[in-house]
C-alpha cells in the first residue's frame, strides 16, 4: 500500500492488550497512517467529531455501551464511514446483527492477526467506495432528473406521456394553457382527448410502440380543450403536429429485433401548436 492510501483508523477499545495487539497488527499490515485509540463509546465519538478517519475498529462490549448501538446511531445520522467489530469468541448472533446495523465486517478476538486485519480493512475499503460510487449515481442521476424536468416544464411545447395501455401517466405544464390541471389528466386514455374521423387509428399513432423511422411524425392531431374552463367557449379543440415515439426496457435499435427479451414501457408524445398561417394554409 502506498503512502497516500494508508489510512487514518479509530480505534474504540477498552482492553489494554487487546489494543496494543490490533495496534501492532494494523502496524504489521502496512496500512495505517495514523492510528487514534479511544477506551470508551463516549470519548470515541467525540473523537470521531472532532477528527476525520477513513475507518472505525469497534469493541462489541465496552464500559459504557455496546458496539452494535453505537454503530446504527452512525448510521441513523447518515455516516458511512466503514466500521468492523470486534466480536468474542463464538459469538455469530452478534456478528449477524452488527452485519444487518451496517457493519462493514466483523472479526472474532481470537482470529485476529496482521493478515485478518488487513483482509478485513481491504474488504471494508472497497465495500465503502463501491457505496459512495452507487450513491453519487444516485445524486447525479437525480440532479440530471430534476434539470431534465425543468426543461420539460418550461418549453410551450405539449409534452407527455403514456402507459403500454394508452394511459396518460405524466403532462408538463403547458397543458394548462387547454384548460386542464395535471391531476384532470392523469389516469385517464388519450383517446378521451381526442377529435379525429377514425378515432382508432388515430390513437394507435399517438400510442405508437414505434421507433427510429417506425415512429410517429407531424401527425396532425384535434385535442379537447377543457369544457369546464373558460378557454372551451373560445375554442373546442386545439390543432396540434404530434410526434410520439415508443420507450422500450432495450435500446431502439433492437426494440423490434426478434429472439430478444424486451418490454414496450409506453410512448412519450411532444406537440406543437400549429401557427395560425399553417391552418390557413391547410385549408
Amino acid at each position: 500500500m502506498n503512502e497516500d492510501d494508508k489510512l487514518d483508523i479509530l480505534l474504540i477499545e477498552d482492553d489494554l492488550q487487546d489494543q496494543a495487539f490490533i495496534q501492532d497488527c494494523l502496524q504489521s499490515a502496512s496500512i495505517v497512517n495514523q492510528i487514534s485509540i479511544k477506551s470508551d463509546l463516549k470519548s470515541g465519538g467525540n473523537q470521531l467529531k472532532a477528527n476525520s478517519y477513513h475507518l472505525i475498529i469497534l469493541d462489541q462490549k465496552l464500559s459504557d455501551g455496546n458496539g452494535i448501538d453505537f454503530l446504527q446511531k452512525l448510521r441513523d445520522a447518515k455516516n458511512d464511514i466503514p466500521v468492523i467489530l470486534i466480536t468474542g469468541h463464538g459469538d455469530e448472533a452478534t456478528a449477524v446483527k452488527a452485519m444487518k446495523a451496517g457493519a462493514s465486517d466483523y472479526i472474532s478476538k481470537d482470529k485476529i492477526s496482521s493478515e485478518s486485519i488487513s483482509r478485513s480493512v481491504q474488504h471494508s475499503m472497497e465495500s465503502y467506495h463501491l457505496i459512495m460510487r452507487a450513491k453519487q449515481a444516485e445524486i447525479n442521476l437525480s440532479e440530471n432528473e430534476k434539470r431534465y424536468r425543468t426543461i420539460v416544464e418550461t418549453v410551450s411545447d405539449f409534452i407527455f406521456e403514456l402507459n403500454p395501455d394508452g394511459k396518460i401517466i405524466f403532462v408538463n405544464s403547458a397543458f394548462k394553457m387547454l384548460g386542464y390541471d395535471r391531476e384532470e389528466l392523469i389516469g385517464r386514455h388519450i383517446k378521451e382527448f381526442l377529435v379525429s374521423d377514425d378515432i382508432e387509428d388515430t390513437v394507435d399513432q399517438v400510442a405508437t410502440q414505434g421507433v427510429g423511422p417506425l415512429a410517429t411524425t407531424n401527425l396532425e392531431v384535434m385535442f379537447k380543450t377543457n369544457e369546464d374552463s373558460t378557454i372551451f367557449g373560445e375554442m373546442g379543440t386545439t390543432k396540434m403536429f404530434l410526434d410520439a415515439f415508443g420507450v422500450w426496457d432495450v435500446p431502439a435499435e433492437m426494440a423490434f429485433k426478434k429472439n430478444i427479451n424486451k418490454k414496450f414501457l409506453g410512448t412519450v408524445c411532444i406537440g406543437r401548436d400549429i401557427p395560425t398561417s399553417e391552418i390557413s394554409d391547410i385549408f
